[in-house]
């Protein structure tokens, strides 16, 4: 995100009124997969004033990152998505005053619908704004609930920190996604739908060189079967070093002792048992700098504002050049 001074949210207490008077509507309206296409009007009035919040948000980031006035909503929607991938990112519906069970299950991403589709809630805002009364019935559940999910994912960008929500979760890329993908994974579609990023941003280098040469020689020798394990286990559990680390050990050699085992994977995780920093998912390829990256001159890194540690010590002047 672009350094500019970003003001005091105006957007985030309307978002939390909203989202208030929506939990209050289910309390009212069954909010559950079978009564997404239900309708009404307070529907269409909530989703009127979720439409033109985003509206506004859209303009505002536009405005701070390019330092220019869109032409359009459609416009400032296009750059940033270009920039920060703001249509690949994905929450979680985690409050009990909803039963949806597989529509919004187990992630889904607002602002990623296509144009026209029963998921654009901007076009159902639209046709409500020209003709309440001939489109009334696409004010419903689901495009509210996008709609509501957009604001949020909006409101966090605004602000550039963790927010609170009473109805979503946003999708996090845990430490292990950053160590996993620094020792070669491919799990970059992934950090795409994340929305924050866990990590260390000293003690992962601490970490790079005594562990990495290890780890990168115990990935490359597991069958296809277990290279697979272990990348879908960073995937769904991806703030569980350890954990990740104690698999891996295990299918690198299944006769090893339960003891040897976990003890290897609590050395290999020792680094990352404080609490993380969190930053916000601005478009970043990787997390961390690669073992190989750090013996070169910074002008040899491909991409450095892609790479969050790099971003971030830059950012905060700690390091500006090394030669190792």
């Amino acid at each position: 995100m672009a350094n500019k001074t970003i003001q005091a949210n105006l957007y985030y207490p309307v978002f939390r009124s909203i989202e208030r008077e929506i939990v209050e509507l289910s309390r009212v309206i069954y909010f559950s997969d079978e009564q997404i296409n239900v309708y009404s009007i307070k529907i269409s009035e909530l989703l009127s004033r979720c439409s033109m919040e985003i509206e506004s948000l859209l303009k505002d980031l536009y405005r701070k990152e390019f330092d220019a006035e869109p032409e359009s909503v459609g416009q400032a929607a296009t750059a940033l998505d270009m920039k920060w991938g703001i249509s690949k990112k994905e929450l979680k519906i985690t409050t009990d005053s909803f039963y949806f069970t597989t529509l919004y299950s187990p992630y889904f991403a607002p602002l990623g619908y296509k144009n026209r589709s029963k998921d654009d809630y901007y076009a159902a805002y639209n046709a409500i704004k020209h003709d309440r009364a001939k489109n009334l019935h696409k004010a419903n559940i689901n495009s509210l609930v996008r709609a509501l999910g957009s604001l949020y994912i909006l409101n966090i960008y605004y602000s550039a920190s963790v927010l609170v929500s009473e109805v979503f979760t946003a999708k996090t890329a845990g430490q292990a996604m950053g160590i996993f993908m620094g020792l070669g994974l491919n799990l970059k579609t992934d950090l795409d739908s994340c929305l924050l990023i866990e990590y260390h941003e000293f003690a992962y280098f601490s970490w790079l060189e005594t562990n990495s040469p290890k780890l990168n020689s115990i990935l490359k020798s597991l069958n296809e079967e277990d290279r697979r394990f272990i990348t879908e286990k960073v995937i769904r559990d991806s703030s569980n070093v350890f954990g990740i680390m104690n698999s891996l050990f295990f299918r690198n050699n299944r006769k090893s002792s339960i003891g040897e085992t976990l003890s290897k994977a609590r050395e290999a995780s020792r680094d990352f048992e404080d609490a993380p920093t969190i930053a916000i998912n601005t478009g970043y390829e990787r997390i961390y700098i690669s073992l190989s990256e750090m013996k070169k001159n910074i002008t040899e890194i491909k991409n450095p504002e892609k790479v969050l540690s790099w971003k971030m010590l830059s950012d905060n002047q700690r390091l500006k050049s090394w030669d190792l």
